[in-house]
């Protein structure tokens, strides 16, 4: 039996002879290894690339749906304002933003206590969300 097996590596290529681990020199076996290494590391690494992959396509396609949700409902609600200035309906679009309505008290406590450095990061307005809405009728803008 021994003879079969040492015979055996006789007549096999090289490459077949070093997956056996017998016969190699030491550079064959350098390469092997480096090889097995890199695809070890492709295939760990290729797992967690896919999952995130379909996890972030999977979100990303009910996130939108959600978003085309919002913006019907949106739309809906819109188009039953009317507009104070020129009494017509649907005619009205709104939007969130931010405006400055005067001064903040713990910025400018802030700006007091660091001898003005905070302003230079923060600023001293106040910023509150409010709706804006537009006719594009007349023209007119409002908040509220």
């Amino acid at each position: 039996m021994k003879t079969l097996i040492t015979n055996r590596s006789a007549w096999l290529p090289t490459s077949s002879a070093c997956l056996l681990l017998s016969g190699c020199s030491e550079a064959e076996l350098t390469v092997y290894a480096w090889m097995f290494t890199i695809l070890l590391w492709a295939f760990i690494i290729s797992i967690p690339v896919a999952v995130i992959l379909a996890l972030y396509s999977a979100f990303s396609k009910k996130g939108q749906q959600a978003h085309k949700k919002q913006m019907r409902i949106k739309a809906e609600q819109d188009s039953k304002i009317l507009c104070p200035h020129c009494r017509t309906v649907g005619h009205v679009t709104t939007q969130q933003i931010k405006l400055k309505k005067g001064i903040s008290g713990g910025k400018a406590t802030a700006a007091v206590l660091t001898a003005g450095v905070s302003i230079l990061a923060t600023g001293l307005s106040r910023k509150e969300t409010v709706t804006e809405a537009k006719c594009s009728n007349c023209g007119s803008v409002w908040h509220f």
